[in-house]
């Protein structure tokens, strides 16, 4: 039995971070996803959208122009001194000023909220033509990932067979899910426990996954299976299993459909022949009862689903039956985050649960025992005193809890973290009168990050200051149910992971460990040793070393936070590190949901990174779980910034202990690290030389109403009530300066996401390019992958290298000097301009310059760009050099020769500033005017260009009513064209026109009345039924882009559906008149 977040595998809730759990073994729950790389795969180009229409674009500036100088950034100096704690008497008033213009910006991004609403149709032409343009950018701009040689190492390192595989044992099999370069989507196989010792184990395939997908015509991608466990009737012993529930996901996604499965012999059982099957893919819950029943969960239809949109109500399905008429069990709110049933059996122990997730961290729980003969009645745990938030797992008859927050227990106090047992049946009956034992007990400094258990003992796996032991617990019965069997002597920089072999039959357990600089082994130890069982362990696979780790070194620092909390952090750097601050560092961070940074094996980081002299540092900050529920709550919701605190406070102490300076210090996180990334890119943006930001969440406003959203409200607040005060305060998509200087931005998300929306990375990326932020931001989706970013080998080994080599280039240019300690963060970064240069792009970031095979499209649309937002000293700072390089470009283009296409680069010489000076001269006399800069001559020329584009737009019209063959049905021919009394100075023509647009008009009027009054209806014709009485009123405002108002839950997607029936109706409406 494991308890490795057990809690939250029955809920069937992920955090938006990849880094799922595994399943409780028992409860027999589709495991969520492990720790995986995000990763992505480049798409061909097609149809773009690049920039939107000119007037949403115009709009948004003329209000970004107004708060311009208003938003300014306060300077790096007095940012540093917030941070540390120290602001002066004499920088409140401007700290203050700061906060007033903050407040500003905000007010006018959230002025223009839903403007970039399109980005949210996942699959729309128009998001995924933008996005496909995007990924062409960002590859023509960083190069191809697979041409790179850290793509091969990559790939060499995730494809190879050198991998430890990790079994679970079912009957006399254990089994193991493997991929490499041959099946890049899997094979489920089984070995036995004599072969599996050997150096080349005997495999058997059971599930050829790659196989599987090719048959069906599906991109199947493996999300685990959930055993039936039998046992025999009369002994009680565990029988040989027989059937399992496979699920299986297309690209990738969270949503997968079940599918029976015969272990014996290795088939598909289909709903014909009486297997139970769950289709289509949707984010169900399965488990088994016995060999004929499974409880279910899932989208099985109306009101079936929570506002999370995971499973509501418990089904009870029995074989043979459909699954549309079994009877519901159990039912929650559709305000739960998630409900779920499930049955766990440990040593002849049966229990039944039901579980009710009020949010991500708080529950209720029923029980009732299966064991006797009937079972007994139900019990709710929590009407019985468990504490709020409590975490509960069975061992036996015993019920163990793992405290969130502190309990009054017995004239004593119980700090959060702590590990209690006591008898199931007797808390049920005696609740906080029954007998307790006390299993775990943390201090400031140490935590519980899980614990599993073998047939007779616990295993605890402890931190100290963030390094691992391990601590024993043997079952006993009777009136002392735990003797304490000792711990190891001390912590260690290590990972470790526990898993039992059988825990229904042998105390045996698999031991997993590695450290940053020490591969993974996996053995074979005993838990009846205790700790001494640790280092006498049975070693049964060892990976090989797939980096150089020599002279490598695994420390551990301290940063004082602004609060003065110390935050820890593990450096990883070569021995001797120069502290001149000229070290590329990558600065890795979470801090969320519970989820413990820890030491692990990362050969991609170390073949990418560490072995070219790179430093990578993992920053433990607050709002994860290094030590304990309390280090996770000082983070949570409006408590948010101290998480972003922390991490600066690591980054400055890299700076000031001369690891690193900004010019050299990536960071990098994903999901709700990519929050964080978000929010130290609009905080501390003179702090950082680049940033990568994965599968992040951006825009809190917007972010609990899209897709498993809803299920994070505990841990950030509730956008559509008083909780936006401060929520607005860390979303970065309504913090973002048009005033500021951001440092390179390396964006990736994937479609299939459906988790965490793409809408966030997408509408981040939209807006900075709005800004004229978009040379130095390069976006990447892939198109499977779901959360985890990669659907196999290949697109993890692909974003590994974009983001390792986007990095390298923009923190480490090839020919730095090697006197300067590093560029400043910002714009201006050198390697930033080495990446455009390599792309044949200009040499002088930011205006826009292209080189060979993109430079007129490009040029083009920036000069569009900029002269829509006309402002005349931007102009003069920006389109001067930029028209001097389109000048020289133009003049070079005649005396290139084609065998040195590639080599051509073009500086701006004396030759084409004279030919600039002398074009610009004669277009001054074309003009008549004034024109003292290149800028002003292009504008001129821009005017000249639209206002012959709008006489022939006229003229084009005036043709067109000659021409036209509409005859409106009120007007007679001889009214329209005969009886025209044409006014002095009017051709025919022209009052033909106005007669035809008139008549167009009235047409136009009706369809908007028409429009209106299906308005009126739509909430009676709606889908969802709002739970306010202020919902019409709402529902109406949001419809007509007023004010923000809550909205009812649902009321998007509904609004969308609705608006396409109507523009069907119109255009119906348009035929018939």
């Amino acid at each position: 039995m494991s308890f490795r977040n057990s809690a939250r595998s029955i809920r069937g809730m992920q955090p938006p971070n990849g880094l799922g759990v595994l399943g409780h073994r028992l409860v027999h729950t589709s495991a969520p996803s492990p720790p995986l790389p995000v990763a992505c795969r480049a798409l061909p180009s097609s149809r773009v959208r690049k920039y939107g229409s000119p007037s949403s674009e115009s709009r948004s500036w003329r209000l970004s122009l107004r708060v311009a100088v208003a938003a300014a950034s306060v300077t790096a100096s007095l940012a540093s001194r917030k941070a540390c704690g120290q602001v002066r008497a004499e920088d409140k008033p401007e700290l203050e000023a700061k906060q007033v213009r903050s407040q500003a910006l905000r007010d006018m991004w959230m002025g223009q909220q839903g403007e970039h609403e399109w980005l949210e149709n996942v699959l729309g032409d128009d998001a995924l033509g933008w996005v496909r343009g995007q990924n062409s950018r960002t590859e023509a701009l960083l190069g191809d990932p697979t041409a790179s040689a850290l793509y091969n190492k990559s790939l060499q390192i995730l494809e190879s067979k050198d991998k430890i595989p990790n079994v679970a044992k079912y009957g006399a099999y254990w089994y193991n899910f493997w991929t490499d370069a041959d099946h890049p989507r899997g094979l489920w196989r089984r070995t036995t426990r004599e072969s599996f010792q050997t150096d080349s184990p005997a495999w058997e395939v059971v599930i050829d996954v790659d196989a599987l997908g090719k048959d069906e015509g599906e991109s199947w991608v493996w999300k685990g299976h959930a055993v039936c466990r039998e046992f025999d009737a009369a002994t009680g012993e565990p029988l040989p299993p027989r059937r399992t529930l496979v699920a299986l996901s297309p690209g990738g996604s969270d949503a997968v459909i079940r599918r029976e499965f015969d272990m014996v012999e290795k088939r598909f059982i289909s709903a014909g022949e009486g297997g139970f099957v769950i289709t289509p893919a949707m984010k169900s819950r399965a488990s088994w009862i016995d060999y004929d029943t499974i409880l279910v969960g899932g989208d099985l239809g109306s009101g079936s689903l929570t506002d999370s949109g995971y499973p509501r109500v418990v089904r009870e399905w029995r074989r043979g039956t459909l699954l549309a008429d079994a009877p519901q069990v159990f039912e929650g709110e559709a305000s739960d985050v998630s409900v779920t049933g499930y049955v766990s059996r440990s040593r002849g122990h049966t229990f039944e649960w039901r579980h009710r997730a009020l949010s991500f961290y708080t529950s209720r729980r029923e029980v009732r025992s299966r064991t006797a003969s009937g079972g007994s009645s139900w019990t709710c745990l929590e009407d019985r005193g468990l504490p709020e938030g409590a975490r509960t797992s069975q061992f036996a008859d015993r019920l163990l809890i793992w405290l969130r927050k502190p309990w009054e227990f017995n004239g004593q106090t119980l700090p959060a973290g702590s590990l209690l047992s006591t008898g199931i049946e007797d808390f049920c009956s005696r609740g906080v009168d029954a007998k307790m034992e006390i299993l775990f007990l943390p201090t400031s400094r140490t935590s519980l990050k899980d614990f599993d258990a073998t047939r007779n003992y616990l295993v605890l796996h402890i931190l100290d200051n963030v390094k691992s032991k391990l601590h024993f617990w043997r079952w006993a019965g009777g009136d002392a149910d735990w003797v304490d069997a000792g711990e190891e002597p001390s912590a260690v920089i290590r990972g470790a992971s526990v898993q039992p072999v059988d825990s229904e039959e042998s105390d045996e357990y698999f031991l997993s460990t590695s450290s940053f600089t020490q591969p993974s082994s996996l053995s074979l130890a005993d838990a009846s040793l205790g700790p001494a069982g640790v280092p006498s362990a049975s070693p049964l696979k060892q990976l090989p070393m797939q980096f150089d780790a020599s002279g490598l070194t695994a420390s551990q620092g301290e940063a004082t936070s602004a609060d003065g909390t110390k935050i820890p952090y593990f450096c990883v750097c070569r021995d001797g590190l120069p502290r001149d601050g000229s070290t590329p560092t990558l600065l890795y961070g979470y801090g969320g949901f519970e989820i413990s940074m820890t030491p692990g094996y990362t050969p991609l980081i170390g073949t990418g990174w560490l072995e070219r002299g790179g430093c990578y540092v993992v920053a433990n900050i607050r709002g994860g779980g290094e030590f304990g529920p309390a280090w996770h709550q000082a983070a949570l919701r409006e408590n948010r910034q101290k998480a972003y605190d922390d991490f600066v406070a690591v980054a400055e102490d890299l700076v000031a202990s001369g690891v690193t300076s900004p010019g050299r210090l990536g960071i990098r996180g994903g999901s709700n690290g990519g929050l964080l990334m978000g929010n130290m890119l609009v905080q501390r943006p003179d702090l950082f030389g680049a940033v990568v930001c994965a599968v992040p969440l951006l825009d809190m406003k917007r972010y609990s109403h899209l897709l498993a959203g809803a299920s994070w409200m505990a841990e950030y607040g509730n956008p559509d009530t008083e909780d936006w005060q401060f929520l607005q305060k860390y979303s970065p998509y309504h913090n973002l300066d048009p005033n500021a200087s951001y440092p390179p931005l390396l964006m990736t998300t994937s479609t299939k996401d459906d988790r965490v929306h793409p809408y966030h990375a997408r509408c981040f990326v939209k807006r900075l390019q709005e800004m004229g932020k978009g040379d130095n931001v390069f976006y990447f989706e892939n198109i499977e992958g779901g959360h985890g970013g990669a659907a196999d080998a290949k697109q993890s080994a692909y974003v590994t290298s974009l983001y390792i080599d986007f990095l390298w280039k923009v923190l480490c240019p090839a020919d730095p000097d090697p006197a300067s300690p590093g560029a400043p963060a910002g714009e201006g970064s050198p390697g930033l301009e080495a990446i455009y240069e390599e792309a044949g792009q200009a040499a002088e970031l930011g205006h826009g310059a292209a080189g060979a095979g993109v430079c007129e499209d490009d040029e083009g649309r920036r000069i569009t760009e900029l002269l829509l937002r006309f402002d005349a000293t931007r102009l003069r700072s920006e389109l001067q050099p930029l028209y001097v390089h389109r000048m020289h470009y133009q003049s070079q283009q005649e005396k290139k020769e084609p065998d040195d296409a590639q080599a051509f680069k073009f500086e701006i010489d004396s030759q084409s500033r004279v030919m600039a000076a002398k074009l610009t001269e004669r277009q001054r006399g074309e003009s008549g005017k004034d024109l003292p800069t290149h800028a002003d001559v292009l504008h001129w020329r821009y005017s000249q260009t639209q206002e012959k584009k709008e006489q022939a737009r006229i003229q084009a019209k005036v043709d067109e009513a000659i021409s036209c063959t509409f005859r409106p049905k009120t007007t007679s021919p001889r009214e329209l064209y005969v009886d025209i009394t044409t006014p002095p100075g009017a051709s025919r023509a022209e009052v033909l026109y106005a007669r035809g647009l008139a008549e167009k008009e009235r047409r136009d009027a009706k369809v908007v009345e028409n429009e209106r009054m299906q308005k009126t209806a739509e909430t009676r014709d709606c889908t969802f039924r709002p739970c306010t009485a202020d919902s019409k009123k709402s529902y109406h405002k949001a419809h007509d882009g007023q004010a923000q108002a809550p909205v009812p839950r649902g009321f998007y997607e509904t609004r969308q559906r609705l608006r396409a029936a109507n523009e069907i109706r119109g255009q119906r409406l348009q035929q018939q008149e």
